[in-house]
């Protein structure tokens, strides 16, 4: 999406990711990094035709509908939350955003034709995600939910969406007996990088915006809205100086 007073800038929508240092060239993790930007860069030149072609539609329950919004969409996600990576559902998430990719159509996801369900999923509602002791968990591993930032083309659902991009805005961990929250985009950087360290680095004082919680559904559910609601004032903020 792009900004009408200025050039358009296909960069994550709140912070812009280092890519690996000149010592990782050769590492699993640079060309993981190296395909994901590519991945990025033809979607862009996929749908860059198409920016002002979409509204966003009065929803309609059980209906797939895409469109384009001016400021991202705020959704809700979980992930498990293992000593080395998060794991969503079908995929495990190097950073902290994620670009969909569909083998079934090829580019432009998510396709909205053909009972094609690709893209990157968020529910609508913090109430949907799952509680820790409520979800069958995979062993030795923890839980993190987040409040994700869709972009680019978005297809939504009765409870929730699909879309190109996603980018976790804040996030919760339940992980060894311990719940933390945040929403500093450098610690989420480090958390899906490095969850051990990052997780450990809150004991010594290195993250102070990241706090621990009372790991009760209420006191989760209230610090994912209480973020949420303070992007969407900012977006809304932002829109009406323009």
């Amino acid at each position: 999406m792009s900004n009408a007073s200025g050039p358009r800038d296909p960069s994550p929508w709140f912070h812009r990711l280092p890519g690996p240092g000149p010592g990782e060239a050769g590492s699993e993790e640079a060309r993981r990094w190296h395909e994901l930007a590519g991945a990025g860069e033809g979607f862009l030149r996929h749908v860059g035709g198409r920016e002002g072609e979409g509204v966003r539609p009065s929803p309609d329950p059980g209906v797939a509908l895409g469109f384009w919004s001016p400021t991202p969409v705020l959704g809700f996600r979980f992930w498990y939350v293992f000593s080395g990576c998060l794991q969503g559902v079908r995929q495990t998430w190097l950073r902290p955003e994620m670009e969909a990719q569909c083998a079934r159509q090829g580019p432009g996801a998510p396709h909205t034709g053909g009972g094609c369900r690709c893209g990157i999923y968020a529910l609508k509602a913090s109430e949907g995600l799952p509680r820790p002791g409520r979800v069958r968990m995979r062993p030795g591993a923890g839980l993190a939910l987040g409040v994700v930032a869709l972009s680019g083309v978005v297809v939504e659902h009765e409870l929730g969406y699909r879309a190109a991009r996603a980018e976790v805005a804040a996030a919760a961990v339940f992980f060894r007996g311990r719940a933390l929250c945040g929403a500093d985009r450098w610690w989420i950087q480090r958390l899906f990088q490095c969850p051990d360290g990052a997780l450990g680095e809150v004991e010594t004082g290195a993250w102070p915006q990241v706090k621990a919680i009372d790991p009760s559904a209420e006191e989760v559910v209230r610090f994912l809205r209480d973020e949420a609601s303070k992007l969407e004032r900012a977006w809304t903020s932002a829109s009406r100086s323009e």
